[in-house]
């Protein structure tokens, strides 16, 4: 699968493997802030007989860390 992360209405950045994570926090606001993921699936299951499940399979969790460059 791949996954895109849209933030505010903004493309963040996307990913086409594990682990799914980005640095984000140019993309946010004070406040509140809109957390989209568009998850796609890749030609795999298109040839494989035996698909794999695809899409949020469980919790998604976002987690927050401080910058390295500090």
């Amino acid at each position: 699968e791949a996954v895109e992360v849209w933030i505010n209405g903004k493309l963040a950045g996307s990913k086409l493997w594990r682990p799914y994570e980005l640095e984000v926090t140019d993309f946010l606001t004070g406040g509140q802030n809109r957390i989209a993921l568009k998850v796609t699936n890749t030609p795999y299951n298109l040839m494989m007989e035996e698909p794999r499940p695809s899409g949020l399979l469980g919790a998604v969790k976002l987690e927050s860390f401080a910058r390295r460059d500090q």
